[in-house]
């Protein structure tokens, strides 16, 4: 299939990988599911990727399983599969992993632009993933830098976890959606306007949660109550700015 779409979609994916100077391709054979297996145990510990033989078969099944490389060496993975819901059919980003040194160099943005132009080019126009509500940097990626859009706030979505970023703490994500049928630049910061309400998060939660735990648990809860009021009193959550997310009044 190729539409302007799926020209635009390659030409930004290039673009983003030539910025992140890396390769990006798609997991092809049993060596490659092992490597992104034992990137997945660098980045966040073992026990979290999914076993090797299941990621081999998700690569086989054609979904947008990819590894980013930098002079022959993975630094990073992209792990997609399709999914059904309201009726037509997404691609959800299950894990986008990049190994410490190299997460201030644009590989995860690079990744995703493959996975949007992977998803393009059979048709597939929608991306959904989740991400936690309490990390500014992770806020700014997704609905900044890559403008995706808020749709569900789910409270403890993965339950307990062992691995290196929420051992110990509550699995709260947002869902959000990613319409790939639109060019790809940073948003504004979403300012609030009269009658809007802010969910204001801590500058930097994993820092918190680092020097007092207790100070930690005690946002996560207070800023989760706060979201779970907006979503079950009808609002949205319009962007995110300076302040936090900004909350809109009823769905239009």
């Amino acid at each position: 299939m190729t539409t302007p779409w799926v020209t635009s979609s390659r030409a930004d994916a290039a673009a983003a990988a030539d910025r992140a100077r890396v390769v990006i391709r798609r997991i092809t054979d049993a060596d490659d599911a092992e490597v992104v297996t034992k990137l997945s145990d660098d980045i966040w510990g073992s026990g979290v990727m999914v076993p090797t033989n299941l990621l081999r078969a998700v690569a086989m099944a054609g979904t947008p399983a990819l590894v980013a490389e930098r002079d022959g060496r993975a630094i990073g993975f992209a792990l997609g599969f399709p999914a059904l819901g309201d009726g037509y059919t997404y691609v959800h980003s299950h894990q986008v992993g990049v190994l410490v040194e190299h997460r201030a160099e644009h590989v995860g943005f690079a990744l995703k632009m493959a996975q949007r132009a992977d998803c393009l080019a059979v048709g597939v126009n929608e991306m959904r993933w989740t991400f936690d509500p309490m990390l500014r940097t992770h806020a700014r990626f997704n609905l900044i830098h890559l403008g995706a859009r808020v749709i569900e706030f789910i409270e403890n979505c993965y339950g307990s976890r062992v691995d290196n970023f929420n051992a110990g703490d509550r699995t709260d994500r947002f869902k959000v959606r990613w319409n790939l049928e639109c060019t790809v630049e940073d948003q504004a910061d979403c300012l609030p306007s009269a009658g809007d309400d802010v969910v204001a998060i801590p500058a930097d939660y994993h820092q918190l949660r680092r020097d007092d735990a207790e100070a930690a648990h005690a946002a996560r809860l207070q800023v989760g109550a706060q979201l779970r009021d907006v979503f079950k009193s009808g609002k949205s959550i319009a962007g995110f700015g300076a302040q936090g997310y900004v909350v809109k009044g009823s769905h239009s």
